[in-house]
């Protein structure tokens, strides 16, 4: 989120991501007892799930662009016809569904394409993305954390407006959680503070475990002092596994003292041997929001 300018994904998946509209109609007096109040509570766990990641999406200024690859198809009964079987099985397909997509890119600011040629889909996306207005505004509230929804409007009709429904008010400190949580933004951040990153030799611990030493620095000229106190410092420790997925983010409030040529910090990471890892490290300073990041993929 802490990455400036308009950011677009664009999605190719089938209708049935987060479908499965609940329908208490559909329950068979044969289903066990709890059939109904389990899909109600899929069907709320779907509702929230859907709703978090638009929020987070828009938290992150980023517009989905969504193609149904399945493309448009009529509800159908399939017959399974099998080798030397005389009746076959039916299936009903259902018809085609893109509400839950097709809400996803609007809220975003971005836009469904339902169509059946992807190809055309393509062109389609290449050249509503390419073509946009930046419209912006300061918000009286300070940050806050919040999720704040806004509307804009048009005095003449006939247009169609396409715009995210809205924002969340994050300080700079969450900002930079949110980067470091993602295995893609880091490497899209740039870095405002010099740091420099070593690596001591593992030490080997019970259960194929290894204690990996770390050490960051930082020029102290490059820190803001205020009438000769300590200038704040805050560090992140991000970590990762070979497949992207988070696994700890540890932050540290610090402080420089002004004397000394470098502010250092030392930690120690828990691995596990022959694991793939890539760790993120980033220092903040909060009097100015300057970031410093350096990141390093690690395999012992």
């Amino acid at each position: 989120s802490s990455i400036e300018g308009k950011k677009i994904i664009l999605l190719l998946t089938s209708d049935n991501v987060l479908n499965g509209t609940f329908d208490p109609f559909s329950i068979s007096a044969c289903m066990p007892p709890n059939t109904e109040w389990d899909l109600q509570q899929a069907e709320k766990e779907r509702t929230s799930l859907a709703d978090y990641l638009v929020r987070e999406t828009n938290a992150s200024n980023v517009s989905l662009y969504i193609i149904n690859t399945s493309g448009l198809r009529p509800g159908e009964w399939v017959r399974e016809d099998a080798p030397g079987v005389s009746s076959a099985r039916e299936t009903f397909v259902p018809p085609t569904d893109n509400s839950s997509l097709f809400w996803m890119a609007t809220e975003t600011g971005g836009r469904l394409f339902p169509g059946n040629d992807v190809a055309e889909s393509l062109k389609t996306f290449d050249s509503v993305s390419s073509n946009f207005y930046s419209l912006g505004y300061r918000p009286a509230h300070a940050e806050d954390d919040k999720y704040h929804r806004i509307q804009v409007g048009l005095k003449k009709s006939g247009f169609h407006l396409q715009y995210r429904d809205g924002y969340s008010s994050l300080s700079s400190r969450e900002q930079v959680v949110r980067l470091l949580q993602s295995p893609l933004a880091p490497a899209m951040q740039p870095s405002s503070l010099p740091l420099e990153v070593t690596f001591g030799s593992p030490v080997e611990r019970p259960k194929k475990e290894l204690l990996l030493p770390i050490s960051v620095s930082v020029p102290t000229r490059n820190l803001t002092f205020v009438a000769g106190a300590p200038a704040p410092v805050e560090v992140f420790v991000s970590l990762f596994d070979g497949n992207g997925r988070n696994l700890s983010l540890l932050r540290f409030d610090r402080e420089a003292k002004s004397g000394a040529d470098a502010f250092v910090e030392r930690h120690a990471l828990k691995l596990r041997k022959g694991q793939q890892y890539r760790v993120v490290i980033a220092i903040r300073d909060p009097l100015t929001d300057a970031v410093g990041i350096a990141q390093q993929a690690l395999r012992f």
